[in-house]
């Protein structure tokens, strides 16, 4: 199924940009969906356009937990950067296309 998803940068001053952002990484994530109780993303790290999904787990199950405040999108004062992905169904269900839908709008 294709989504269209906002694309995020982590912010450098974050504790977890030495440990994701490799010399042969990506800067660039997008969210699949949020934990309030513990102010987090549920967020995939793009790989040149990819991202990485486990065998029969959801989209959210196989995701990175990055806090809220760590993560800020990649925009301009024109307009944000996205990327349209193609989830396969397996890995998704109803309320995490919900949740895609509304955090990327």
């Amino acid at each position: 199924m294709k989504l269209e998803f906002k694309i995020y940068k982590l912010k450098e001053s974050s504790k977890m940009y030495e440990q994701l952002i490799g010399c042969d990484s990506d800067n660039q994530f997008i969210i699949v969906g949020e934990d309030n109780e513990l102010g987090c993303y549920h967020a995939h790290q793009l790989d040149n356009g990819v991202i990485m999904i486990i065998g029969g787990l959801s989209i959210k199950e196989c995701s990175l937990l990055i806090y809220k405040d760590d993560l800020e999108i990649d925009a301009d004062e024109i307009s944000c950067m996205t990327a349209e992905l193609d989830i396969p169904k397996n890995n998704l269900a109803i309320d995490i296309i919900d949740d895609i839908k509304r955090l990327n709008n």
